[in-house]
């Protein structure tokens, strides 16, 4: 008895409320397989580890079912390479240990194959996998899991372990499909009670991936901005692959003959879309760099605070962004808009800040995005204030130049009233001599 458990550049950036109080971000380092002098090697001898691993436990399931020995294989290396890739990311490391552990007993779930005591075992922790790549289908891209994905995390694993225990001491190994000379711990061998436990733990676990299924689409509906577009491909593929668990499930609680192949199968198959899944999330977290290029050409011409500010909001998917400039009312209504929220401030080169953003905290997990983007705003907001300077500074040579002009004027005229005066004198001289 196996799988029934559902498958599952320059801104300084800190949270705080104003300047003078900055609780810095510090972002986890990577871990320790990627720090090492040479990580693809590293991750090529991981892989290569578990591959024979992986294949060495299934043993004699390659001569049962080559497909499905084949398809548990791909699963467990394909899971472990996506979590060595997740782990790259900020607060993902336990994440992508979920992801690897899934991988791992995916193959270990089917290592009943071998007789002697692994039936037992394969029957009350063959869904083991399933927890973890909940776990990681749950939590992935957040820091932590909620209150709520916790608890029921602990409600299915403990559901089937108790479940699964209590069907295994209450039966004998041929109930189960396994050979009689099989080790089975039974302590009371009651057919009629061990099906009716069979039906009650496996209709347990299928409405426990309903559960899975109705939670990964709640959280879908609930995440906002960039999260949403990345953890959309993880929710349509959780949600197929709680489908395909639930249809094994079934198959399983009434296949108590032997082992259903073709639905393991199928499931592993199907399962296979996960890592996918979580390896396109980690493609579009680097493609949203993309953006960027979207945002220079917004505000390539320059622009006034507010087109930066919409043209921030639209890149960051953050309706809620502002941009302020560093006047004194400004950094005044920092305080009553910034508990909370994440801090930064566009400085031009290594000067003093020229704006302040004040932004939804959840992009701290989009840092090279944010940083980009805040360097790019930085760039337009100053050559708005250059080309403002220069328009300033001509604006002051046409005004010097006036003020040029009319100086020789002034002094003209006065020679001419002079001239004009000595020229009467001189008139009026000669009328008395004559």
């Amino acid at each position: 008895m196996r799988a029934t458990i559902p498958s599952v550049p320059g801104s300084s950036t800190w949270h705080g409320s104003a300047a003078g109080r900055r609780d810095w971000m510090r972002w986890p380092a990577r871990p320790g397989l990627w720090r090492a002098r040479r990580p693809w090697l590293t991750a090529s001898a991981v892989l290569l580890a578990v591959g024979c691993f992986c294949a060495l436990v299934q043993g004699p399931q390659w001569r049962q079912s080559a497909a499905l020995a084949t398809a548990n294989l791909a699963f467990s290396l394909l899971f472990v390479f996506t979590g060595l890739m997740v782990g790259k990311e900020p607060d993902q490391r336990v994440t992508a240990w979920a992801l690897m552990l899934a991988g791992v007993f995916r193959s270990v779930d089917f290592i009943d194959a071998w007789n002697g005591p692994w039936p037992a075992y394969a029957t009350v922790f063959g869904g083991v996998d399933r927890v973890f790549g909940a776990w990681a289908l749950l939590r992935y891209p957040n820091s932590s899991l909620s209150v709520l994905h916790r608890r029921y995390l602990i409600a299915l694993t403990g559901w089937m372990l108790v479940g699964r225990t209590l069907i295994v001491v209450t039966s004998a190994a041929r109930w189960n499909g396994y050979p009689p000379s099989s080790w089975w711990p039974a302590l009371v061998q009651d057919q009629q009670l061990s099906d009716t436990l069979n039906y009650v733990v496996h209709a347990g676990e299928a409405l426990g991936g309903i559960g899975l299924a109705a939670l990964l689409v709640i959280r879908l509906t609930r995440t906002r901005g960039l999260d949403r577009i990345v953890i959309t491909p993880i929710t349509v593929a959780g949600i197929a692959a709680v489908i395909a668990t639930i249809i094994s499930a079934a198959m399983m609680a009434f296949s108590l003959s032997g082992a259903p192949n073709d639905a393991y199968l199928t499931e592993s198959l199907v399962d296979l879309g996960i890592p996918i899944a979580f390896l396109v999330a980690a493609l579009q977290r680097l493609l949203l760099i993309r953006n960027v290029t979207e945002l220079t050409a917004q505000v390539a011409a320059g622009g006034d605070i507010g087109e930066v500010r919409r043209a921030l909001r639209s890149v960051l998917h953050d309706p809620t962004l502002d941009l302020l400039d560093t006047s004194d009312s400004s950094l005044r209504a920092l305080d009553s808009r910034s508990p909370g929220r994440m801090v930064s401030y566009i400085r031009a080169g290594q000067g003093t800040p020229i704006a302040v953003v004040v932004a939804d905290p959840l992009l701290a997990r989009y840092r090279e995005l944010f940083d980009a983007a805040t360097a790019a705003s930085g760039l337009a907001l100053q050559n708005a204030q250059l080309q403002a300077k220069a328009a300033q500074e001509k604006l002051e040579q046409v005004k010097a130049s006036r003020r040029g002009l009319s100086r020789p004027n002034s002094r003209s005229g006065g020679a001419s009233s002079a001239t004009c005066t000595t020229a009467c004198s001189s008139t009026c001289w000669a009328s008395r001599r004559g």
